[in-house]
This record gives structure tokens, sequence and C-alpha cells, in this order.
């Protein structure tokens, strides 16, 4: 109308008899709208498809499996295809093939031909009916999953309280001991191999350097003895020779006085060293070997070979404290069993997904070959079965919108899908700790999957993602499919912020909850959205409620401020900012 309306919307329940029947009215301008009122449901619907709606309204468990969801893009098919204003291509391709269908069984057919179009037609319409059961299937089984892996953690959580993360690792620290002693044995071996090959000695190093002197003094009086008995001979000899060659007596007295002073002044005090070790050879290489290049090495080994000894031997006093805390196999036999339980619902519930998804893929196959043969009879009749020229054309316009319009779904998918690939890698990066982890982010225009890539151009798998990382990539997707759409509608986000770490919480308060919308209604509690997260977004503060439940009156109370506003507020309830 190109006007602006004040609407307000009561909605209440009532008994009545074994059921509750809900009551909603409209005041448009202040007024009652009895037509609005019957058909609020369907205005909501025209304002906010339910295919868009989830880009707007979330929680963070809709977060979580948009993170960790690996078997199904739907979902995201459909609100994507709903944004960007695809799906009405495909409502067009689908309105033409209808009167494309009206007007061959109009048409002049012969009998043999009719029977094959209803036996197709009757074929199709039980495959479609199949797939929208498997869908049905497929969405129930994927609510039992989120309730699973909610007890799950819940289970996880309890058997973590219960000390049961020391439990598990219980038999990992028996293995690590049973390691740590053996590295201890073999160390403490080699130890007492070194011991055994003189190490000790080297603990009396100047000792032992004074037994290397000695025994040099010792070799140097053996080799003087030696010598000097050598000269001694040899003088003898050269006095009985120069006693034959009729030398005069004092000349030989002289030369014998020579010879003598030679030899003592040759030999000094080097006679005069007592024996006390008499090394062998082989005793005096070893000696010198073991001062010497033998002995450092071998100090340099006991050394390292100590220092492995003390690293073991704190290790295993770390494993033996860890295994005397933690609790006996009976303590939580019955949490643990809660926990495998709940795994194995999930495995189940997993596994009956798969299969499926590999049902849906085939019946999506045999759907395509049985709709190829019934459009091509429709084609053949169209061509040459109609009744009138009018039908004909009606039929070829009817092919032909089918073929431009499923061309213009291709193209535009493509071109729009760029854009959207875009504005995600952009919310990505900017609320993303790690700013070189992932370089772009794109979809598949053809089953609208979304893949990673880092800067070298290799494909990243979400295993890779920290959880925290995880919950920032699916809220980029939404943030940015949010920001593809020309629709200015509100973002609801309930308790965004369970796993993610300090940072991360940072860059989505400072960052996404500002822009995440023109107006933006968080659902927190005070141990998410603290004092200093509330100061951060109060100049974003429009409005602060604080929604507390009532023992006494049972029902949930609704008062302005958040907690941090309330004196002496019991920490942890729910409350709300916008």
């Amino acid at each position: 109308e190109g006007k602006d309306h004040l609407y307000e919307v009561t909605r209440r329940w009532a008994e009545k008899g074994a059921g509750i029947r809900e009551y909603l009215h409209v005041l448009k301008d202040d007024e009652p709208d009895a037509w609005l009122s019957e058909h609020w449901n369907t205005v909501v619907e025209e304002l906010i498809p339910l295919g868009v709606s989830q880009l707007f309204f979330f929680d963070a468990e809709q977060i979580r499996f948009l993170a960790e969801d690996d078997t199904s893009n739907e979902a995201l098919s459909a609100a994507i295809k709903s944004l960007l204003g695809l799906d009405l291509a495909e409502r067009l391709i689908a309105d033409a093939k209808v009167v494309e269908s009206r007007l061959v069984k109009e048409a002049t057919v012969d009998p043999e031909q009719k029977k094959k179009l209803e036996k197709l037609e009757a074929e199709i319409y039980t495959k479609e009916d199949d797939r929208h059961k498997s869908f049905q299937s497929k969405a129930s089984l994927e609510s039992e999953v989120q309730r699973a892996e909610k007890e799950s953690r819940q289970a996880e959580l309890a058997f973590a309280s219960a000390g049961g993360k020391q439990w598990k690792k219980r038999t990992k620290m028996q293995e690590d001991k049973t390691r740590l002693s053996a590295n201890i044995e073999n160390v403490e071996s080699k130890l007492s191999q070194l011991a055994e090959s003189g190490l000790p000695l080297l603990m009396v190093e100047d000792l032992l350097k004074d037994v290397v002197k000695q025994d040099e003094l010792e070799q140097e009086a053996r080799n003087a003895e030696l010598l000097s008995k050598t000269l001694k001979a040899r003088d003898k000899k050269l006095l009985v020779e120069m006693k034959k060659a009729k030398l005069s007596d004092a000349k030989l007295k002289s030369l014998k006085k020579f010879l003598d002073g030679d030899r003592d002044s040759r030999l000094g005090a080097k006679q005069k060293s007592k024996s006390v070790h008499s090394l062998s050879d082989s005793g005096r290489t070893a000696l010198e070997s073991l001062i010497d290049k033998d002995g450092k090495e071998r100090i340099k080994t006991a050394k390292k070979l100590l220092k492995e000894l003390d690293s073991f031997s704190l290790k295993i006093e770390t494993v033996e404290r860890s295994l005397a805390a933690a609790p006996k196999e009976d303590t939580l036999k019955i949490v643990a069993e809660n926990l495998k339980q709940a795994n194995s619902v999930v495995a189940i519930a997993s596994d009956r997904i798969a299969r499926v998804d590999k049902e849906l893929a085939n019946i999506d196959y045999e759907l395509s070959i049985l709709r190829r043969d019934y459009n091509r009879i429709c084609r053949d009749q169209i061509e040459n079965d109609l009744a009138t020229e009018e039908s004909r054309r009606l039929g070829e316009l009817s092919a032909k919108t089918q073929v431009i319009m499923q061309k213009f779904l291709e193209r535009a998918t493509n071109a729009k899908i760029d854009r959207l690939s875009s504005l995600v890698s952009e919310s990505f990066k900017f609320l993303l700790r790690k700013k070189e982890l992932v370089e772009r982010i794109e979809i598949d225009p053809s089953n609208f999957s979304i893949t990673l890539f880092d800067s070298k151009g290799n494909s990243i798998p979400k295993s890779r993602l920290s959880e925290g990382e995880k919950q920032i990539f699916a809220i980029s997707i939404l943030w940015g499919l949010a920001r593809a759409s020309s629709r200015p509608l509100p973002a609801i986000i309930d308790t965004p912020m369970a796993r993610l770490d300090e940072t991360h919480r940072s860059h989505l308060v400072e960052r996404y909850f500002p822009n995440a919308s023109h107006q933006v209604i968080i659902l927190s509690t005070d141990t998410e959205i603290d004092e200093e997260y509330y100061e951060s977004l109060a100049p974003n503060i429009a409005r602060s409620y604080h929604l507390s439940y009532s023992e006494s009156k049972r029902h949930t109370v609704v008062e302005e401020g958040y907690f941090q506003t309330k004196s002496k507020r019991t920490r942890a309830k729910r409350g709300a900012s916008a």
C-alpha cells in the first residue's frame, strides 16, 4: 500500500477437552482485523518465506548442524533458491510441464500411447511419493540424530565430570608406564656398562694425570739406566783400546774422567726416580685413552644418559600419579554405559540417514528416466497429435519455456552463486581469527555443496577446522546468505557462542552482532554476553530485557534491563538483548 502500519499480534492458548486450542488476534493500527487474524500464517509466509527465515532466525543447534552436516545440502539449497528468487524459475518450469501434460491429455492419441503415458504418470507419482516419504524419514532421522547428539554430549559431560577422560586413558597410561620402565631399565644398563669400563676413575682425573706423570718419569729412569749401561760398556771398551795403543796413564786417567763426566751430564737426575707403578704398554695406552678422547666421550655419553634417566623418571612419576587419580572401573560403569548407548544411537541413526540418502539417489535417478520418457512421448504428441493449431502453439510454447527457463536457471544460478560465494568468503575471513587459514569459499551451483580453499588453491576438509572455527564457518554462511538477500529482515540469534574461544567471541561481538542486520535480537545467557561484551555492544543496544522464570507464578516474567543491571541476579538465567 506504500504506507507504514502498526501491527499488534496476540497469541494465547486455552485447554479444550483433552487438547489445547490456540487463539490469535491481530490489530492493524489499533483496530481489529478479522482477515489478518484468520490468515496471519499466510501473511507471515509471504513476508518471510520458510526457506529464507532460517537464515535470519537461528540458534546454536542449527549452527552446529550446519557446521557439521556433510551428508545433505537440501535445506541450504532450498534457502538459497528462495533467497535468490531461483525457486520462481523452478516453479515456472513445473507449471509449464503441467500445461504440457494437460494439452497431451486433451489430444487424440492412440490407446497404446495413452496407456504408456498413464503408466508413466502412475510410476512418476509413486516415485515422487516415495521420494517425499524418504525426505520425511530423513528429516525425522536428522531430528533424532540431533536429539541423540545432544544426549551424547550430556552423557559425555557427565562422563568427563566423573573422571571419564582419565579412565579412558588408563590403558594408554599403563602402556606408557611399561614403556617408560623399559626405557629406564635400558638407560641404567648402559650406565652400568660405562661404570664397568673405567668411567668412575674419571672422578679422580687429577690423580690419573699424576699417575701418567709418574709413569713418564719411570720410563725416563729406565731409559737412562739402559743408556748408562750402554755408555759404560762403550767407555770401558774405548779405554781398553787406548791402553793397547799405549796411551799414557795420565792421559788414560784424563780420558776416563772426561767419559765419566760426560755420562753424568747426559743422564743427570733421570736415574734417581724410583719405580712406583711399572705400567705395562697396554695399561699405559688404556690410561692415556681414558684421560684424553675416550674419557671425554664417555663423560658426554654418561651426561646424556643421566639426562634421559631424569626425564623418564619424571614422566613415569606423572603417569603413576595420573593412574592413582583415575577412577576405578566400577565407579564409571553406569556413566560409561550411558555414553556408549548414546553414541550407539547416534551411529545407528547416522547410518540410517546414509541409507536413506542412497535410496533418494536411486529414486532421483529412476525419476529422471521416467520423466525423460514421459517428456519424450509428450513432445511427440505435441508435434503430431494435438487437435488444434492453438493447442499445438501452446504446447510448443510450453516446451520452449521449459528449455529457456532451464538455461536461465543455470545461468542465473551460476551468476548469483558467484556473488554469494564471495559474500560468504568475505564474512568468514572477517570473523575468523586465523586470517591465512582460508583464502576463499566456493558454492557448487549444481548441488550447493560448499568447499573451502587455502591460498594455494587446495581444498580444506571441514575436519581441519576447530569446533569454534566450524561455528564461525556456519555463521558466515548464514550471514553471507542474509547479506545477499534483498529482504530487510531482523536477525534473531539464540545462544550463538557456546563453543567459541575468547578471540572468536570478541570477533562475533565486535564485528557480527552490530552488522548482522538492521535489527538484531540476541537471546543469551550472562556467561555468553558477559558484562565486558555487554558494554562493548552498548552503543548498538536499543532495548534490553531479562526473562526470569517465576516459580511461584509458574511462568516467565519479562523485566527491563540485562543481567548486569540487576542486583544479585543468579548467574546463567536466560536473558535477551536487542
